[in-house]
C-alpha cells in the first residue's frame, strides 16, 4: 500500500528512471537530509489555515478502504537510481505525510493554497497531473509534492491530500538511522 503511495509520486520515491539521476552531495547526511524535509513540509503546513496538521498516515478514509494502520512510514532512504535492488549506490532522504483536518470538500482549495505558497517561495512549481499533483523544486535541490489521493491507485479518497519530499543525493555511506522517529503527528505553530 505505501509502496503504491510512493511510487504515485515516483519523481521523489526513487521510482523514477535513472536519466533523473543526480550527483551525490559529498556533505549532505540522511540525518540532515530529513531534518530538511521536514522543515520544509511543516512551513507548507503553517503557511495553510488554521486546523490542518501532518500525519503518518491518512485520519479520514472511505469505509471501504484499507485502515490507517496498513499506511507504514515510506522507508528512510530510496536509491537514486530507483533501483530497489541497488545497494552500492547514492540514495536520497524522503518524508510523506497526510495533510488531515482539511474541511470535507475543499481539499482542492488546500492543494491550490499548497502550490500558492510555494510559487510565492519562488520555487519552481510544476503541476505534473493537471489539479492532482504538483511538485515544487527549493533552491538547495529539494523536491517537494503535493498530490490528491486516489482510490483507485492508494485506497484513500479524494479529499486526502499527500505532501512528500526528497532531499538531493549522497553517498550510501553517509545513511544512518535517526535516532528520533519521525512524529506522528505535525500541527502548526
Amino acid at each position: 500500500m505505501a509502496m503504491a503511495v510512493l511510487c504515485a509520486l515516483a519523481p521523489i520515491a526513487g521510482c523514477a528512471s535513472s536519466d533523473d539521476e543526480q550527483p551525490p552531495s559529498p556533505v549532505l547526511t540522511q540525518v540532515d537530509a530529513r531534518q530538511r524535509i521536514e522543515a520544509y513540509l511543516t512551513e507548507t503546513l503553517n503557511a495553510l489555515p488554521t486546523g490542518v496538521r501532518l500525519t503518518l498516515s491518512p485520519e479520514r478514509l472511505p469505509a471501504e478502504g484499507p485502515s490507517a494502520d496498513e499506511f507504514p512510514p515510506p522507508m528512510a532512504a530510496a536509491p537514486c537510481d530507483g533501483d530497489m535492488n541497488d545497494t552500492a549506490g547514492p540514495v536520497k532522504a524522503q518524508v510523506l505525510y497526510y495533510l488531515s483536518g482539511i474541511p470535507s470538500g475543499q481539499a482542492n482549495q488546500y492543494y491550490t493554497k499548497v502550490m500558492k505558497y510555494w510559487v510565492s517561495r519562488l520555487w519552481n512549481v510544476t503541476e505534473t497531473e493537471l489539479t492532482i499533483q504538483a511538485m515544487a523544486a527549493t533552491d538547495d535541490g529539494y523536491q517537494l509534492v503535493v498530490r490528491h489521493g486516489n482510490a483507485a491507485e492508494d485506497g484513500v479518497g479524494e479529499d486526502v491530500l499527500i505532501l512528500a519530499g526528497t532531499s538531493p543525493c549522497f553517498p550510501r555511506t553517509a545513511t544512518a538511522e535517526s535516532t528520533v522517529p519521525l512524529p506522528a503527528r505535525v500541527e502548526q505553530g
